[in-house]
């Protein structure tokens, strides 16, 4: 990548495998939880390797806690927490 902005890098460089381990009851009981290694042993135990280039991105529960309801029906919000 070369230290490249993210608006001159290729679009196939973006497109990668995304792996999302399910933290879910951890984040109930520990609002501040962050995903660990060993979610991530746990998720390939399960599921097989995680092929090089992933991303992995924790399945907390705020995405339950951030539905909201609009014209539309229920959506997802996001937004940034510190």
């Amino acid at each position: 990548m070369d230290n490249q902005s993210i608006d001159m890098m290729p679009l196939e460089e973006l497109i990668v495998p995304v792996v999302v381990p399910d933290i879910k009851k951890q984040s109930r009981e520990d609002p501040d939880y962050k995903l660990t290694a060993t979610d991530v042993d746990k998720w390939e135990s399960k599921n097989g390797k995680i092929p090089d280039g992933s991303l992995i991105v924790g399945r907390s529960h705020y995405v339950e806690k951030d539905i909201r309801n609009s014209i539309k029906g229920k959506h997802v919000s996001a937004s940034c927490r510190d």
